[in-house]
């Protein structure tokens, strides 16, 4: 394969600044970015106007300029991460998430930007995570069609007597332990230079990783550059899969892998190669807590969903338990405070993208979904009103 991203410029603020641009947008109200904005000689006023987006342009040049000089002067300030381990109640794991730096976030923006044609070269549309519109609903009705799409060929093969080999009679579920602080570094570096023609851009992406030692043997949970990273190292597990043999289809959300085949034997034989190539050539295990089960006697319970053999999409049962106990919480007491209605509102996509309607009919949870927004939504009002009167004061 030819080297990408030679004709990209990161020495350039021109062609930096839209990066940089983009991630004021996205957070130029947290304290650390306000901070580091009057920092580098951008007044109070100036910064209002920020807010408002009417010179985020300006202040991306600034900072283009000097994150364009540093590069090509190869002299990028050494950044200091800071870690913390946080409980995630949905999935019971502790994870250490890493906290980067208002400057090195920009740098981040600058690296992942630059690399949108090495990401679009490597990942497969079956990863279904980090691209814009690939997440767990993309990765859901993939599952779909394909179960859809394969029960019409079994359908049409009994009504004219044709012999045919169920694909999907048979799938594993598989997940990498410890997926981001097991990633090896200097590997990635390796694969960098590999596939990637720009030597500013590979010190780039060298200084950032580096600034990962301290904290974690991998790579850091939180960074925008570990999961596009990730999901280009993980992109050779979906080859290797699918140029084996035995594997009919294989989708991947981050560091879960869903695969069908038509044949246990075969489906066997392919996860163990899989596995032995995730620990030799990427240096990745797999957890060996994988079964082999029937797609027709057991559902797949996979990004928040759960698909059936018809190809019917449901809500997780615990998911779908905290919904209706909030929901008739909320009705019975016809109040809902702030928490509640947020918690309420996180649950509605679940109910609209799966095939619920007879629980949204019997719970009547159109009318408890309604009150619950009301309240984020004047919730939300009032603190853009009292935004707006600080301003006033303010210039007054």
């Amino acid at each position: 394969m030819k080297k990408c991203c030679k004709s990209i410029n990161i020495t350039n603020p021109e062609t930096i600044a839209p990066f940089i641009a983009d991630c004021l947008r996205r957070h130029k109200r947290r304290r650390d970015f306000k901070r580091e904005i009057l920092q580098n000689g951008t007044t109070t006023e100036e910064y209002e106007k920020l807010l408002e987006g009417a010179s985020i342009d300006d202040v991306a040049m600034l900072f283009a300029k000097q994150i364009a000089h540093a590069i090509k002067t190869h002299n990028i300030p050494k950044f200091k991460v800071r870690a913390s381990e946080k409980y995630d109640a949905v999935s019971e794991k502790t994870r250490l998430i890493g906290n980067e730096s208002c400057l090195q976030r920009l740098y981040d923006y600058v690296a992942v930007y630059s690399c949108m044609e090495l990401w679009e070269r490597k990942m497969v549309d079956q990863q279904c995570s980090s691209m814009v519109g690939r997440g767990q609903l993309y990765g859901v009705r993939m599952i779909q069609r394909y179960t859809r799409k394969n029960n019409c060929h079994i359908d049409y093969c009994k009504r004219h007597g044709i012999k045919y080999t169920d694909k999907m009679r048979y799938f594993v579920k598989l997940d990498i332990y410890h997926c981001f602080p097991s990633m090896d570094r200097e590997l990635i570096k390796q694969r960098l230079s590999h596939d990637v023609g720009n030597n500013d851009l590979l010190y780039l992406w060298g200084v950032l990783l580096d600034s990962y030692a301290p904290v974690t043997d991998g790579i850091l949970i939180g960074a925008l550059p570990s999961q596009w990273i990730s999901q280009y190292m993980l992109s050779s597990l979906y080859r290797q899969a699918m140029a084996g043999g035995g594997v009919s289809y294989m989708i991947m959300y981050m560091d879960d892998m869903l695969l069908f085949s038509h044949s246990k034997s075969k489906l066997k034989k392919a996860v163990l190669s899989l596995c032995e190539y995730a620990k030799n050539e990427l240096h990745l295990t797999v957890k060996p807590n994988w079964h082999i089960k029937r797609y027709d006697v057991e559902p797949i319970d996979m990004m928040g969903y759960v698909i059936h053999r018809n190809g019917k999409i449901r809500i997780r049962a615990k998911t779908f338990i905290h919904a209706r106990r909030m929901a008739l919480r909320i009705k019975r007491t016809a109040f809902a405070t702030l928490t509640q209605a947020q918690r309420l509102v996180s649950y509605k996509g679940c109910f609209l993208h799966s095939d619920c309607h007879k629980a949204w009919q019997k719970y009547n949870l159109e009318k408890a979904f309604a009150s619950a927004q009301n309240v984020v939504s004047n919730h939300e009002r009032s603190k853009t009103h009292v935004s707006l009167l600080r301003q006033r004061t303010r210039k007054d």
